[in-house]
């Protein structure tokens, strides 16, 4: 077996500076581009046409792949055809890059502003679209159709290739891993130890095995690859060759020579015949790439797409290990050797692969809290979010992995060295990994979710519904709603009704907005578009807390107005409800957090950390025991520091 270190290393670093020049020289922004600006603004409602529209982004995108259209309340597509990429200067709340389109005058009425852009960093295709009006109320229902049209929610096809090429990548990366620090390591510590193994038929069984694997997973990395480009071009409407020319084509094209060489080498490097110092280049050049095109690398630094690396190495080491481990018991089983040296020979592997594994799972730890300060850093994010909600699921798996990997890394070894335990070990270390491998299809389903941090600011496929409003003025009946029921603009309409039920037109109708909880009060004053209906566009909701809307009705010839009160409150998911409404329990639970959460998570992790320390330290020799407790102990104090300030 040649080792990773030594005389391979100068190779092994000539890889890895030939693949970061080639794919640093991309550069690097945001991961799923919002919208900043937009002018005019969303649910507005103008008096005079607009000559131009335009929606500006918080990150680069791709300009040949920018659309931009504006449609009619028929649907008639009504601007001037000439949508331009604007390139992004200086900050990007003043110079982002954004999508400019021409307007001919437009007659009144309603319309809707479709938008469609491939993000730079990492190729995804976002879309949206927002209404405004000329002289009415824009409709704010078929701005919502509209946005989940243009930005439809991820099949399950896709999530699955997207699976596919990630378990490849890691099981390949953690197989290699297994290779080179578990199995031949251990196979020769039992030969010092004068254990007798009939090492050429154990070679041969496990070669049988390691062939199926190597045909999988060439199998699964010509999926995640063809599968991704499938994806890709589908998603953003153009034909697969035109992708080579963004920055997710020059991705792909390096994450494709790396898989094709891995894919010929890979039955050759699980049996050892090949330096593993080439598996491990290849196994880590995969990893960079999905690095470089995912969230984390879209921010500005190294601490980001570094988090990000570890988290998928530290994975790869865990998942391909733990497969390789069941392959290696049950090939050790099928050999057919006596049960004491059977057994002695797996409690070197199962010794070893712990310590591993134990190291991993501490990587997996740091990196995560890194990279979820990162992509949700509030407890609103977290809970109120379909990234935050889905990356909780993808933690509770992992909890359950955790607890039974500490129990096989815990009991195990001393079983099987005592010449007890288990008759098949692999039975359990094939639980762990498929509680693992389930973990990482959540991971997968992260990659095309925006970043929790981000979703709440920015999602276009946010909730939004309509508020529906009852109330009595005097002697009057109001009925109406409000759309799209969110913080900040809306659009308020409302229908009066006398007491025999026929509508009362020509009256003045104004909406006051009075903050019960020390904000600033506002007014707005409705036009009557007919038939007893009123309706304004305003921002006058313009933070949490409650509200009362009171709806003040001048009839024409009446000495006194009529009014009417109508009680809402605006919770963390910036959400409108009547005040008496009961929040959802994600809300209530994020709104508790955000007063005791940074005293609870900063011991959660402290506890994690000790009792991290302790199991790593239970699995290593006894000589490096001391100080591996103390590293772990400091490594805890400072994960609940940063914790207390980044929270």
């Amino acid at each position: 077996m040649r080792p990773v270190v030594g005389r391979a290393a100068p190779r092994l670093l000539a890889v890895w500076l030939a693949l970061a020049l080639a794919a640093g020289w991309a550069g690097v922004a945001w991961a799923h581009p919002i919208v900043v600006r937009s002018d005019p603004a969303a649910n507005t409602a103008l008096t005079e046409p607009p000559k131009q529209v335009g929606v500006w982004f918080d990150e680069d995108i791709e300009p040949a792949y920018a659309h931009l259209s504006v449609y009619n309340a028929a649907g008639t597509r009504v601007d001037r055809l000439d949508a331009q990429y604007v390139p992004g200067f200086g900050p990007a709340a003043t110079g982002a890059a954004g999508i400019v389109a021409s307007l001919p005058p437009l007659p009144t009425g309603s319309y809707v502003v479709v938008w469609r852009v491939i993000a730079v960093s990492d190729g995804h295709p976002v879309g949206g679209a927002f209404a405004f009006g000329v002289g009415v109320a824009p409709d704010t229902a078929a701005a919502r159709a509209a946005s989940l049209e243009a930005n439809p929610a991820p099949d399950l096809t896709t999530q699955l290739i997207r699976y596919a090429g990630l378990l490849a990548q890691l099981v390949f990366l953690g197989a290699v891993a297994f290779r080179s620090l578990v199995w031949g390591p251990g196979l020769a510590a039992a030969e010092r130890a004068g254990v007798p193994m009939e090492r050429t038929a154990l070679e041969a069984e496990a070669k049988r095995w390691h062939q199926v694997v190597a045909d999988v997973l060439v199998g699964a990395l010509i999926i995640g690859l063809l599968g991704g480009l499938y994806v890709q071009a589908r998603a953003t409407g153009v034909v697969f060759w035109e992708l080579f020319g963004t920055r997710w084509g020059l991705l792909w094209i390096i994450r494709a020579l790396l898989a094709v060489a891995a894919a010929l080498l890979l039955e050759a490097l699980l049996a050892g015949r090949r330096p593993a110092w080439l598996g491990w280049g290849l196994g880590l050049g995969l990893l960079l790439t999905t690095t470089l095109s995912s969230h984390s690398s879209a921010r500005s630094g190294l601490l980001g797409p570094l988090a990000d690396f570890v988290h998928q190495g530290a994975a790869a080491l865990w998942t391909g290990g733990l497969l390789l481990l069941a392959i290696a018991l049950i090939s050790l089983r099928r050999v057919g050797a006596e049960p004491a040296p059977r057994r002695r020979v797996a409690a070197e592997w199962v010794t070893r692969f712990s310590g591993l594994a134990a190291g991993s799972v501490g990587a997996l730890l740091a990196s995560g809290l890194v990279l979820a300060a990162q992509q949700v850093q509030t407890w609103n994010a977290l809970l109120l979010t379909a990234y935050g909600q889905t990356l909780l699921l993808k933690l509770a798996v992992a909890a359950v992995a955790l607890a039974i990997g500490a129990y096989n890394s815990l009991g195990l070894p001393r079983q099987l060295a005592a010449g007890g335990g288990p008759e098949r070990p692999a039975g359990r270390v094939a639980v762990e990994a498929a509680l693992v491998a389930l973990v990482l299809f959540g991971a997968a389903w992260l990659v095309d979710l925006p970043p929790a941090s981000t979703a709440l600011v920015g999602n276009p496929g946010a909730a939004e519904a309509e508020l529906p409003l009852a109330l009595t003025a005097g002697e009057l009946r109001i009925e109406g709603r409000i759309s799209p029921a969110r913080l900040g603009s809306n659009v308020f309409t409302v229908n009066v009704r006398g007491t025999d039920g026929q509508t009362v037109p020509d009256a003045q109708v104004a909406l006051n907005f009075q903050s019960l909880d020390g904000g600033r009060n506002s007014a707005l004053a409705l036009t009557d578009i007919g038939a007893g209906n009123y309706a304004a566009t305003g921002a006058n909701i313009n933070h949490t807390g409650r509200w009362q809307l009171v709806v003040q009705v001048t009839r024409p010839g009446a000495p006194l107005a009529d009014y009417g009160a109508f009680d809402l409150a605006v919770a963390l998911d910036e959400v409108l409800r009547p005040a008496a409404a009961p929040l959802p329990w994600t809300v209530r639970a994020a709104a508790w957090l955000n007063v005791y959460g940074q005293v609870l998570v900063g011991t959660l992790i402290l506890l994690l950390a000790v009792g991290w320390s302790w199991l790593a330290g239970r699995l290593l020799p006894a000589a490096l025991r001391p100080g591996w407790v103390v590293v772990g102990l400091l490594l805890a104090a400072v994960a609940w520091f940063v914790i207390l300030r980044v929270i």
